[in-house]
C-alpha cells in the first residue's frame, strides 16, 4: 500500500487508518499502551513501514506532513517493545520519513 500510494500525504492516514495500531491517550504518560499487540502485528508493522514509504517520496510531501509522520511512527517504535514486528515496522518507517531531512 505504501508504494501503490507515495505521495499520497494527505491521505495517509485514513487509507492505513483500519491497518495502524491503536495509540494510548497523549494526556497520560503513564496510560497503557496499546499499539503493543501480542498476536501477530505484521499489519500492523506492515502500516508502520507504509506510512514511511508514502511520506518517504520528499517530491509529494511537505514538511509539516512528514514531521507529523515521523513523530507519530517515533511514538509507535518507544512503545512497542514487546513485539518486534511492529518495532521492525516502525524503525523502517522512521528511517524512510526521514530519510534526508537532517533531523
Amino acid at each position: 500500500m505504501g508504494v501503490i500510494h507515495a505521495g499520497h500525504t494527505t491521505e495517509a492516514m485514513t487509507l492505513l487508518e483500519p491497518y495502524l495500531p491503536p495509540s494510548a491517550p497523549d494526556t497520560d504518560p503513564n496510560a497503557a499502551h496499546p499499539a503493543v499487540s501480542s498476536t501477530g502485528g505484521y499489519a500492523e508493522g506492515g502500516s508502520l513501514y507504509a506510512l514511511g514509504l508514502i511520506h518517504g517520496s520528499h517530491a509529494g510531501s511537505s514538511t509539516a506532513k512528514r514531521t507529523e509522520a515521523a513523530t507519530f511512527l517515533r511514538k509507535h517504535l518507544r512503545n512497542s517493545h514487546s513485539n518486534e514486528v511492529i518495532s521492525h515496522g516502525a524503525a523502517l518507517g522512521v528511517g524512510l520519513t526521514s530519510f534526508g531531512s537532517c533531523d
